[in-house]
């Protein structure tokens, strides 16, 4: 009887394997959309020629890369087809930063990221905010 029990044990292995696998490739899949949309946004702002438009597409970008960075399903997230995005990980790899920067229109630049700590449900997601407006001009 313990090889029926050894054969039942193999069966379900290979079961759960093949589920694994086929949700990190429904994942995998499902992040390249969600890039693919996010990479869409980047070059509308970059073509849009109104304050207005890039201001929303700006916000809607940041609030995009926030959800994602927050959701567990994008944990590895490295947006490497993505290149406007700058990743940088610690050594451990337990803290992330993310940055990008948006060109305005009258020659001046935004600039965006989020740093993440943690893995999975324990990760925690902080907007780094944009302070370079209130910095005094330097005296040459």
């Amino acid at each position: 009887m313990k090889s029926l029990g050894t054969v039942y044990f193999f069966v379900l292995t290979i079961l759960v394997a093949q589920f694994s696998y086929a949700q990190d490739v429904e994942v995998a899949q499902s992040f390249d959309g969600v890039e693919k949309k996010l990479g869409e946004k980047f070059n509308k702002y970059n073509q849009s020629r109104d304050d207005d438009e890039r201001n929303t597409l700006a916000n809607e970008i940041k609030n995009e890369v926030a959800s994602i960075l927050a959701n567990p399903n994008y944990a590895n997230i490295e947006f490497k087809n993505l290149k406007v995005i700058s990743v940088v990980k610690s050594r451990d790899e337990s803290v992330k930063l993310y940055t990008w920067v948006l060109p305005n229109l009258v020659g001046t630049y935004s600039f965006y990221g989020f740093l993440k700590s943690g893995e999975g449900i324990s990760a925690r997601v902080y907007e780094l905010i944009d302070k370079s407006d209130s910095i005094p001009a330097v005296d040459r």
